[in-house]
Parts: structure tokens; sequence; C-alpha cells
């Protein structure tokens, strides 16, 4: 005997209306009570959403990649416009379990998608801007384990993980590294990117605030695809929160309008030029020009947003991107928890985010944000170039190297008003380690900078400062995982954008 299916126009969509209409009116007026409703769904877009969900989840089979869900919504209003819970509502696979929405009901860990959190809480508690220096150092600290947290990059093609000395924030998001966005997270606290979640527009109930660690700032916690969607939406609205939405209007049986939410009153949660800046930042991740990781996988052919996201045990990939007029987010994984293998958050929902974003936007002017009269530029000692990154962060003295010169926005008041002649004195680099108690970490990398930078920074290092800070001290325990972000081990683009091969390899823990 087989089972009869009726089929649903995009069916997780469906559901996530009938949950609104719940929500609005209670469950039986919903049920019962005549509305006529208008969702908010673009048919043709949510059709072409399910076949890229499809072709690219098979394209990636040999990878054990048997899932993905997507969302696309109108950054400017909250409109969901293509919902794809599972990549087969009808599957009923372990790997797959279609009916289950991977979209709006899976917790999963975001890895480095989950950034976005913890720097913007840096930039607005304390001050942080594109070009303040942070250490891609390793360290340890006691997490009331036998070990201790010693967490690492996420390693390159010859599974070693780099540290990369001082870098700017920008090249820090670039690069997706974990240790500067730890080194962020140790400076606001745990609370304050939790605070920042919360700002942002996710009601989420972490529960007892001491059992996070610090790698809570890249990734370890767990949250909805609609939720990281939903947050993102408020920087890709320069800092204006707008509800999501499945409805567009609600008719009574007498043709009145009784709910309309196609005239949303968005509400300010973030400052126009944090926002504005941040966007500017994962702007790179889209332009072979801005990130030689990123830029040659994901490149839509105009500016656009994108940060992506993996978990140390390759169960969770990520993509989560905007223009002005469209915000996407993908995960990828297996509703089982399998693990998947050979693949990155590029390789796979990177490029299907590509892919898809192109035609979804394609027929859309091209359009960037206008820059805010909060927000000026100003020259900085920076390297510029693509693996650059490195430099002072500060006006440059008179001791900066030369071809280190680049043009950083800033909100203003965050600006430098120093140059850095403190910073190179000498012929070498004054190394500043922003806790006293990560001081000798910092020495152990200056004394074999040569061998743990890869080239990258060449100045000795004349000593390391420590800056005692009033920051808060990261929670003692580290009980929610580790949360590593293995987005480094996207292989190395050849030439033309053509991908490099890749072969799985076994990822390090911190």
């Amino acid at each position: 005997m087989h089972q009869v299916e009726t089929p649903i126009t995009a069916p997780h969509f469906v559901f996530r209306v009938r949950e609104q209409l719940g929500a609005l009116f209670g469950e039986r007026a919903a049920y019962r009570g005549g509305y006529k409703v208008l969702t908010s769904l673009d048919l043709n877009m949510q059709q072409l959403a399910e076949k890229e969900v499809k072709d690219h989840v098979a394209s990636l089979k040999g990878g054990n990649v048997r899932n993905a869900s997507m969302i696309t919504m109108d950054p400017r209003t909250g409109e969901v416009l293509a919902y794809v819970g599972s990549v087969d509502y009808y599957d009923r696979s372990q790997q797959v379990q279609g009916d289950y929405d991977s979209a709006g009901i899976a917790m999963r860990q975001p890895g480095s998608t989950f950034k976005i959190f913890t720097y913007l809480a840096g930039m607005q508690k304390l001050g942080l801007t594109a070009a303040s220096m942070l250490n891609d150092i390793e360290f340890k600290m006691d997490d009331g384990s036998p070990k201790g947290y010693a967490p690492k990059n996420a390693p390159n093609g010859s599974g070693w993980s780099p540290q990369n000395g001082p870098l700017s924030l920008r090249q820090s998001l670039r690069e997706s590294l974990n240790l500067p966005a730890l080194s962020v997270g140790r400076l606001v606290g745990v609370d304050a990117i939790m605070d920042m979640v919360a700002q942002l527009g996710i009601r989420r109930d972490w529960g007892d605030r001491s059992n996070y660690g610090l790698s809570f700032a890249i990734g370890a916690g767990e949250l909805r695809l609609i939720d990281m969607v939903s947050a993102y939406q408020t920087v890709a609205n320069m800092g204006m929160r707008v509800e999501p939405t499945f409805i567009y209007q609600v008719i009574d049986p007498q043709g009145e309008v009784v709910k309309d939410f196609s005239k949303p009153e968005g509400r300010r949660v973030l400052d126009e030029g944090i926002a504005w800046v941040f966007a500017d930042i994962l702007k790179d991740n889209t332009d072979p020009n801005g990130s030689w990781l990123f830029g040659p996988w994901t490149n839509i052919g105009r500016p656009a947003s994108l940060k992506t996201g993996t978990t140390d045990n390759l169960q969770d990939v990520w993509a989560i991107g905007f223009t002005p007029q469209r915000l996407t987010g993908v995960w990828m994984g297996n509703a089982d928890n399998s693990v998947m293998r050979g693949i990155t958050s590029a390789m796979g929902p990177g490029v299907l985010w590509r892919d898809y974003m192109k035609k979804v936007v394609g027929g859309l002017p091209v359009e960037w944000y206008e820059r805010p009269a909060s927000v000026i530029q100003k020259v900085v000692c920076v390297n510029p170039t693509l693996r650059g990154g490195n430099g002072s962060g500060l006006l440059p003295g008179p001791n900066c190297p030369r071809s280190f010169r680049r043009n950083e926005f800033f909100v203003a008041g965050t600006e430098p008003k120093t140059d850095d002649r403190g910073v190179y004195a000498g012929g070498c680099y004054r190394l500043v380690a922003h806790f006293p108690e990560w001081q000798k970490f910092a020495l152990k990398w200056a004394a074999g900078m040569g061998g743990y930078s890869a080239g990258r920074f060449s100045y000795s290092v004349c000593g390391v400062t420590p800056v005692p800070t009033g920051s808060p001290s990261p929670s003692p325990g580290d009980n929610e995982g580790r949360g590593n972000d293995r987005d480094r081990a996207t292989p190395e683009p050849t030439p033309g954008g053509t991908p490099a091969p890749t072969t799985p390899r076994p990822t390090k823990k911190p």
C-alpha cells in the first residue's frame, strides 16, 4: 500500500505562514476566521531556489552532502521571498528528513557567520575599527579542563595552522581567522556578544551564561538559519531592524485589511556608520581583488557582502550575504549530523549562494549603499595587498614602510589621531599584547615569527607591551563546544578563478 501524498507548493513556507497567522490571531481564529492571506512569496524566486538547492546538493553528494536550506528576503521590508526548508520535502531518508524544516526549526552551530556579533560588539562597545590591529597569535587559557583552551586557526592546505601576528580587523575578517576574533571576544566578553545577538533581533534564551566560554565568540552557540538571516538583515538595512514576515496582508471576510506588512516600520538598533563600515568589510569577500580566499568563489558581478562559516566537525557549512535589494542565507549539512567530506563553506554554500544570487539580482539595478555623513576616510599604515593587512593601523609615521598605505573608512570619532612612530621604532616593531597574561604568548610568537607567519611579517620585534584593560574576563567554563571555524581550509583558487582540487584532511580542534 502506497502512502498518498498531496503536493504542496513551498511546503515549509506554508507552515511558517500558518505559524505567523497563529501568532497574530490565535490558532483557532487563524484557521476558522475566513481570512484571505496574501503572502510575501515570489513564486518564480521560490522555484529557482528549490532548483538551485537540489542541483548543488546533487553535485556534492561525493562529499556526503545530502541536505540544504535557503532563505531569501528583501532586507528593506523583511519580506521573505523564497524559503527552502530542505532539499526535498518528500525525502524521508535519515540524512534529509525532508519534512523537517532545517531553515526555521533546526538549531545548528553557525561557525564564522556568527563572528559578525563579536566584531560588531567590539566596534560598538570599544570603538574598534576596520584598521584596528588584532593579534593573530596562539594562546592558551584555563577553561576548567585538564588541557585548557588552546585554539588555532583553521589549517591551510598543508595542514598547518598559521599565526600571522598583528593584522587589521578588516584582514582578519577577510581571511576568517579565529584567533583575532577570539581576542575581540575576550575584550568585550561573552555577555556583550549575547547582547549584540539580541540587539540585532534574535530572541534566544541562552540559559546560564556562565556555561559559555570564549569559543562562543567564533560560533560555538546554536542558532537557526532564519535567526541568522534576520540578524544580517539589520546590517543589510544599515542598522534598521525590520521583523521578517511571510505575510504581506491579511484581509477579513468583509474585505478589510486587518494586518498590513507592506509598509514595515523599522527601528534603529545599530549605528548607521557602523553598519556601513561593516558591510564594506564584508564586501571584500565577494571581490577577487578584495579577498584572495573567498572572492574568486563568490563574486556575483556586482558589489555584495558575504560571510561564510564552517564548523570544525564539518557538520554545518553556511553562507549569508546581501546586496541592498536582496539577502540570502544558505545552510548545508545532514539531518542526522553525519559528517561531510572535502567541502568548505566557499565550495558548498558559497558557490550555491553565488549561482543563485547572480540570477536573483540579475534584473535589478546595480546598487550599493550611500556612504553616511558620519563615515570618513583616512590614510593609515596598513599593508594594502590581498595578503597584507599587517601594519600599525595608525596614521603613517616616518618609519611606516613606504608601501604600507591604505585608505580606510572610520565612523567619525574612531579614526586614529596619532602616527605610528611609537610602533615602528629603531627599525623594529613594538608588539602590543591586549591582555597582560597573553604577553608570554606574544613573546613566543615574536621569537619564532619567521616560521609562524609564513613570511607575512618581516620586521623584528622590539618587545611586547602589555596593555591592562578593564574589559570583562571570559566565562570560566567552555562547555558549549569549541566552535573552531574551518573557513580558511578553503583551497586556494587557481588563476582564472577556478578552484584548485581538494582532498579531505583531518580537522584540528582548538
